[in-house]
């Protein structure tokens, strides 16, 4: 949302017959990152969450299980520059967003 930096998942919920209910619920900064980036997400009950990202063909990169905080930070590691999609979930929620890896 504009040049911030900071992108937001949208979160949708179905609320009723063709209904929507969309919440914005997470920050990933800095986006695009070079060494790593803080992703902070709504989990006001401390749950647990997993962790999941792709590249652009569908290919599973990284998870990272047993999150029970509502941050964490990504490290680039061996993750070439290129555009990522991740989604973290837990049994009753699931946040997804794309992240963009540059040198």
């Amino acid at each position: 949302s504009g040049n911030d930096g900071i992108d937001t998942l949208i979160i949708a919920n179905q609320t009723g017959i063709n209904s929507i209910n969309n919440e914005k619920k997470t920050k990933i900064f800095p986006n695009p990152f070079n060494e790593s980036t803080t992703i902070t997400f709504a989990n006001p009950n401390l749950d647990w969450f997993t962790f999941k990202m792709f590249d652009c063909s569908g290919s599973l990169i990284k998870t990272v299980n047993s999150l029970n905080s509502n941050s964490f930070q990504l490290h680039r590691e061996n993750l070439n520059n290129g555009f990522y999609y991740f989604y973290l979930s837990n049994s009753g929620k699931i946040y997804y967003s794309g992240i963009l890896v540059m040198r």
